[in-house]
């Protein structure tokens, strides 16, 4: 989506396209380390096939890394798609560290992201991001 309309069908914003590509879901590593299943189970109202599922993506090691979409990834893995598409997109340093954060808890890939209950997801998923942040001297 890259042209954004009013409600009288006015253009108000334009962004250039990007190029789509096919990615197997296990060649995707994810930057985050939690689902929170709330949020999977509204999101997988509007997916209904890998053309729903779209994610910025930042290539690494013949893999990709997920910047984004990781509830989408969540659902992808539940709903049966094995691939989804995505478009490559500027990074951060921060991203390579959450990446390490995720190997560490075991979750190599959108197959290994452990669906988790809302209130739980914000709890750990929050925590860990204040603390993370607050340690690069960055806020949230």
């Amino acid at each position: 989506i890259s042209w954004f309309y009013n409600s009288t069908g006015e253009l108000v914003q334009q962004f250039p396209s990007v190029e789509l590509f096919s990615v197997k879901l296990s060649a995707i590593q994810p930057s985050q380390f939690y689902v929170d299943e709330d949020k999977l189970a509204a999101v997988q109202e509007f997916i209904c096939s890998a053309e729903d599922i779209i994610l910025p993506v930042t290539p690494e090691d013949g893999r990709y890394i997920s910047q984004d979409g990781h509830t989408r990834l969540a659902a992808a893995v539940k709903l049966g798609i094995d691939k989804v598409y995505s478009f490559i997109a500027e990074t951060n340093d921060s991203l390579y560290s959450f990446v390490e954060e995720a190997k560490r808890r075991g979750v190599f890939s959108p197959y290994d992201l452990p669906v988790i209950p809302h209130g739980e997801y914000e709890v750990k998923w929050n925590q860990f991001c204040e603390d993370f942040f607050s340690n690069q001297g960055e806020s949230i």
